[in-house]
């Protein structure tokens, strides 16, 4: 049976098919990812009944693609972190008195230095070496993991140690459902 898309359809199939491709496929595939959301966005550049071509296109790329929702996990892992203060330096300092009235502060030019990396604590002392991060068992993770390890490694000058959550999916629990 073949579903035929209508003009008034168009506009939710697109913003479910943006939606899967950043909350389903994420960084198991991070191009596929992209293509999808460049083909939902070019369907609604052409319209209908043109638009049908992308819409399949886009549709197929996500159903045969890897999944992860790893960067979901990392957001609600530190979510519950998110209390901790920004340190001062990363703070806004753009305009002129802000180091007076909020405290910021000038953080490091990264392209000033080595690596084009700011070798500085951008968590507060007691979240350092806490990773939010874990990886989904697929190569393109694999190598995004491998990464963020040694740029850890760097700028901490300490060893990557991982972090263990005691839940994969301990945000899903009734309080949070509604």
């Amino acid at each position: 049976m073949a579903v035929i898309l209508k003009s008034g359809d168009l506009e939710s199939v697109v913003r479910r098919l943006k939606d899967s491709a950043a909350l389903d496929v994420c960084l198991a595939d991070p191009a596929r990812a992209t293509q999808v959301i460049t083909l939902a966005n070019t369907a609604l550049e052409i319209g209908l009944p043109r638009a049908s071509t992308h819409v399949a296109m886009a549709t197929i790329l996500l159903a045969v693609a890897p999944r992860s929702d790893s960067a979901t996990q990392a957001y609600y892992q530190a979510a519950k972190d998110a209390e901790h203060p920004m340190p001062k330096y990363l703070q806004d300092s753009h305009y002129q008195g802000a180091a007076k009235l909020r405290g910021a502060g000038v953080m490091q030019n990264m392209f000033d230095l080595p690596h084009k990396i700011a070798r500085q604590e951008y968590l507060p002392k007691n979240l350092v070496g806490k990773h939010y991060y874990v990886p989904a068992p697929n190569q393109a993770e694999q190598k995004l993991y491998a990464q963020y390890q040694a740029l850890f490694k760097y700028i901490y000058q300490q060893p990557f140690v991982p972090t263990e959550f005691a839940d994969h999916f301990e945000h899903f629990t009734s309080s949070h459902i509604k």
